[in-house]
C-alpha cells in the first residue's frame, strides 16, 4: 500500500503506507533508486534515512528526475522484504 505524491517543496516526494500491525516492528527504512528498479546496487538511503510513522517527506531530489522508492520494515531481528517500488516524478 505504498503511495508517492509531489511534496510541497520542489526536490520532495510525500510517501504514505498501510502500517504493519506486527509489534515487532521498530520503524521503516526509505529507500530511492533514480536508475533501475530492478538493479539491487541502484537502491540508496532516502532524506531521510527512516521513519517510524507511516508517512514520511523525501527531500533532496532533483526537481523532474524520475524516482523509484521503497520501503523496508525494520524489525527486532532484522529487516523485511522490500515494498514494491512506486515510481514519480520529482516536482
Amino acid at each position: 500500500g505504498l503511495t508517492v505524491t509531489q511534496g510541497d517543496e520542489a526536490g520532495e516526494g510525500d510517501l504514505s503506507w498501510d502500517p504493519q500491525p506486527q509489534k515487532t516492528i521498530n520503524g521503516y527504512f526509505i529507500e530511492v533508486n533514480s536508475t533501475d528498479p530492478i538493479d539491487p546496487g541502484a537502491w540508496v538511503s532516502a532524506r531521510p534515512r527512516s521513519a517510524s510513522a507511516s508517512k514520511v517527506t523525501v527531500a533532496g531530489l532533483k526537481t523532474g528526475q524520475k524516482y523509484w522508492v521503497r520501503i523496508i520494515a525494520h524489525v527486532t531481528k532484522g529487516e523485511g522484504a522490500p515494498s514494491d517500488p512506486v515510481a514519480f516524478i520529482a516536482p
